[in-house]
């Protein structure tokens, strides 16, 4: 941490009866470092939000909640240090004065989005988009079209940076004053068309080209389906390369969410969605037999390597019957002590390497300790393959 600091002026003369509320704070080297990073950098990003400038905000979800500070790029929350024996020496008429707390401003990684109060609209397949007389966006109309994420932003105590990722990654789409979520079975049709359509140095190109097809095969135009595929193809592609043309697009929402770079396909990522879309319905099903539905739902000529123990962390577990089983997540999260999370999980299985075990207890390592060192405290830590792994299992 760095020095201590006033949030008030003590220049300003003020007499000595005036009930005056001063606050210490101490500031982490990375909000420094924010405060001297300050540039116009993401532009479009803070257009789309409808923010004017590269400032800071203080944000909370509700009056009452705990207040956060954002950057463009990063998330600081504030809280209460208490039993301060610190003291500040003041000017004339205010002498000295003794801190009974401070406050800290601490790094904070926020992953959920405050969906509160918004009209959502889900769709399951292209027949309930109806016919709309389609027109580009146009910079005029990006926030008009943005509202309803816009409204969630606001309400969501995050950066911009770390907002616009987790959206895109929260299968939502924006549509006026309401947000749109498609089904898996859909977005899984969605994927297998920009697969079939990609183009790794004309992005924009693929988006419309996707469109057109869509627009012929159902009989639609509307600005919709657009947005949807565009944000599909940021979530699972990967920025390579610099291209030295820019690829021409008047349609405004496409310029402001695809850079003109090279893309590839994120495979893994691809493969990792389709698995969970699979598990999420079968629960548990054999190695060899999640192959062969995967592969039913993916284009033929598509192929890729992949390591299924790697695709499987985070969604499932194998046990030593090469069977794959489901968890869900989110229900595995409503278990929110580390007692409790770490008993249902050696319920489902008695053992686990440190990696696989990782992404479903990492919501409840709130300090951000090495992950071996956390769950010392809760399991038996042991390494295993000459010290090359380490193993958690049950006491």
């Amino acid at each position: 941490m760095t020095d201590v600091f006033s949030i008030l002026n003590p220049t300003n003369n003020l007499p000595s009866n005036t009930l005056t509320n001063y606050k210490l704070i101490q500031l982490p080297k990375s909000f420094i470092n924010e405060l001297k990073s300050l540039s116009t950098t993401n532009e479009k990003i803070l257009l789309k939000y409808g923010i004017n400038s590269n400032k800071f905000q203080l944000k909370s979800s509700s009056p009452n909640s705990t207040p956060f500070l954002t950057t463009t790029n990063k998330t600081f929350k504030i809280r209460q240090q208490n039993h301060s024996n610190c003291q500040m020496l003041l000017h004339d008429f205010i002498n000295f004065k003794n801190f009974e707390n401070y406050l800290i401003i601490e790094n904070f990684h926020n992953n959920i989005i405050n969906y509160s109060n918004i009209n959502i609209w889900e769709i399951n397949n292209f027949n309930e988009i109806k016919d709309d007389e389609f027109n580009c966006i146009t910079i005029e109309s990006l926030n008009e079209v943005m509202t309803s994420f816009i409204k969630i932003f606001n309400q969501t105590p995050i950066s911009v940076v770390e907002f616009d990722n987790l959206i895109i990654n929260d299968n939502i789409y924006p549509s006026f004053n309401k947000i749109v979520k498609i089904s898996q079975n859909l977005k899984i049709q969605l994927i297998n068309e920009i697969i079939l359509n990609f183009n790794s140095i004309d992005i924009k190109g693929t988006i419309l080209n996707i469109y057109n097809k869509i627009s012929e095969k159902y009989n639609i135009k509307n600005h919709l389906i657009i947005r949807i595929i565009t944000f599909l193809i940021i979530n699972y592609t990967n920025i390579t390369d610099d291209i030295t043309t820019e690829t021409p697009c008047i349609d405004q929402f496409i310029n402001y969410n695809i850079e003109d770079k090279k893309y590839i396909l994120n495979d893994n990522k691809i493969i990792k969605f389709i698995i969970s879309t699979i598990l999420e319905k079968i629960k548990k099903i054999s190695i060899d037999d999640l192959l062969i539905e995967l592969r039913m739902n993916l284009p033929i000529n598509y192929n890729t390597k992949f390591d299924i123990k790697d695709i499987i962390t985070g969604i499932g577990y194998i046990t030593n019957s090469n069977t794959v089983n489901y968890i869900n997540i989110k229900t595995l999260r409503n278990l929110k002590t580390p007692n409790e999370r770490f008993d249902k999980l050696f319920q489902l299985k008695s053992n686990w390497l440190i990696e696989e075990i990782e992404p479903f207890i990492n919501d409840i390592n709130v300090r951000n300790i090495k992950i071996d060192k956390f769950a010392l405290k809760y399991c038996k830590v042991k390494r295993v393959n000459n010290n090359k792994r380490i193993m958690l299992t049950k006491r």
